[in-house]
């Protein structure tokens, strides 16, 4: 999976695109495709968003993922919430 990440120049912070932090000017944004790249660039990495740690698994996945593969609608569509909730009664 190839992920990207930003570095502000003015700041010298890199984050990753899904940070909550308020969006830099285009004019003073680097992209880098790892976070060990900017950090040798010498930029260091956010700490609200922290690229520079792996990204924490989504908690609810694996009752998730039971639950659409319990849901009695089996098409291809994407369960309804509704489904969702009878495939984990």
């Amino acid at each position: 999976m190839a992920s990207s990440f930003y570095a502000v120049r003015t700041t010298g912070v890199y984050c990753r695109p899904s940070c909550p932090s308020r969006r830099p000017r285009r004019e003073h944004v680097i992209f880098f495709a790892a976070p060990d790249e900017a950090a040798e660039a010498g930029y260091r990495p956010c700490r609200r968003c922290q690229p520079d740690r792996a990204t924490p698994e989504e908690p609810n996945l694996a009752l998730i993922e039971k639950s659409a593969h319990s849901s009695p609608n089996r098409t291809k569509r994407t369960p309804t919430l509704d489904e969702l909730g009878r495939g984990l009664a």
